[in-house]
């Protein structure tokens, strides 16, 4: 992410030429119409304490450039049905790192996920620099460790 800052000493000439230069080359924030589908668990490994979650995904005017680039942040809760009120616990994903193991971006081989280091989400985007427009994929999946948020086999 990098940071802008002003030297609001500037003469106001400076400022105003500063600010219309920053709006001709940061690209708009125009993603939008972000659905995500089809969320359905998958096969659970007890030996890892490990659940595949299936989703669907899409949106509107993605794009990534060689500075920035647009992204979708998931995570995953779970909860008992058992339970009242329903307290949906966010669960950790099994691993972190670029397209870590066992997670897939689906029929979009455009597209990475992205799992920080504090395994509490991830990021769906673009791999690819000088690219916009909508992107979908079907048959994304993520692994969770789903020991992470309290549950047990």
């Amino acid at each position: 992410m990098r940071i802008l800052t002003l030297n609001m000493s500037m003469n106001p000439q400076k400022l105003i030429l500063t600010g219309l230069v920053m709006l001709a080359v940061i690209p708009s924030a125009l993603a939008n119409n972000l659905t995500v589908t089809s969320v359905v668990l998958g096969s659970r490994d007890p030996g890892t304490k490990t659940l595949v979650i299936n989703f669907d995904a899409s949106w509107e005017n993605s794009w990534r450039n060689k500075i920035n680039h647009d992204a979708i942040w998931l995570t995953v809760r779970l909860n008992s049905a058992n339970t009242s009120p329903v307290y949906k616990k966010l669960c950790q994903i099994a691993a972190s790192g670029l397209n870590p193991s066992g997670a897939s971006v689906g029929t979009n081989s455009n597209l990475e996920i992205y799992v920080p280091k504090d395994k509490n989400g991830f990021f769906l985007r673009r791999n690819s620099n000088n690219s916009i427009g909508s992107i979908s994929t079907t048959g994304a999946s993520v692994v969770v460790n789903y020991d992470s948020c309290g549950f047990s086999d």
